[in-house]
């Protein structure tokens, strides 16, 4: 059931980034990293997880960590660097706004990550 919905994921941010960019759509990017942002809370539901059930021996919550969280984390930030290396030289009014929300995500997404595999 997760290989489709991680499959729509990936096809529809890839072709809502490219419509974005290609277009130079401040606004598209701007939603399209909420849209991310609000995906990046299951994942840190399951870092938190992994990292309260640390201390057991069988720590059932690392397998939702790796099996949901860590392609998630990978995809996601990928593809914010993606942007933000396409978005770099634009000038505009809500360009930094967008710079910044991409980079305060991506901060977050490497935490997640880090705080995940520090619990293994």
């Amino acid at each position: 059931m997760i290989i489709p919905i991680f499959t729509l994921f990936i096809l529809s941010s890839i072709v809502w980034l490219f419509i974005s960019i290609n277009g130079r759509k401040e606004i598209g990017l701007f939603i399209l990293n909420l849209y991310w942002w609000l995906g990046s809370i299951v994942p840190a539901y399951f870092a938190w997880l992994t990292w309260q059930d640390r201390g057991y021996s069988e720590n059932w919550a690392m397998i939702g960590f790796m099996m949901f969280s860590l392609p998630y984390l990978v995809i996601t930030g990928v593809m914010i660097v993606a942007e933000l290396i396409f978005i770099r030289k634009w000038q505009g009014g809500k360009t930094k706004t967008i710079k910044m929300t991409a980079l305060s995500l991506l901060i977050f997404l490497v935490f997640q990550m880090v705080v995940g595999l520090l619990s293994a």
